[in-house]
């Protein structure tokens, strides 16, 4: 049994789904994400580059304050997840920045 509905409870259902986004769209949901700590090897299979790429990104880093940020733990280096969107949001360009 099929049954159509009205426009107004459309209306309704996008309005309930809306509210129920805006936390999580302004960072201030329940269900924000949990920082996560990855490798170089994980960061250029995410941004699907050559990881020699993101070596590059590190060098340049050392010498530019706003570089992509990194932690070195030894020998060891690492990415959070939350810095790096951090950081990506804040370079992104648009196709009018071209």
């Amino acid at each position: 049994m099929k049954t159509e509905l009205e426009p107004q409870d459309i209306e309704a259902i996008a309005d309930t789904v809306i509210e129920r986004l805006k936390p999580l769209l302004a960072g201030n949901g329940k269900h924000e994400v949990e920082d996560r700590l990855l490798t170089p090897e994980e960061l250029s299979g995410i941004l699907k580059v050559k990881k020699s790429q993101i070596y590059a990104w590190v060098n340049e880093s050392k010498y530019s304050d706003d570089g992509i940020p990194f932690l070195k733990a030894g020998k060891f280096l690492r990415f959070s997840q939350k810095a790096l969107l951090k950081w990506m949001h804040k370079h992104k360009k648009t196709v009018e920045d071209w």
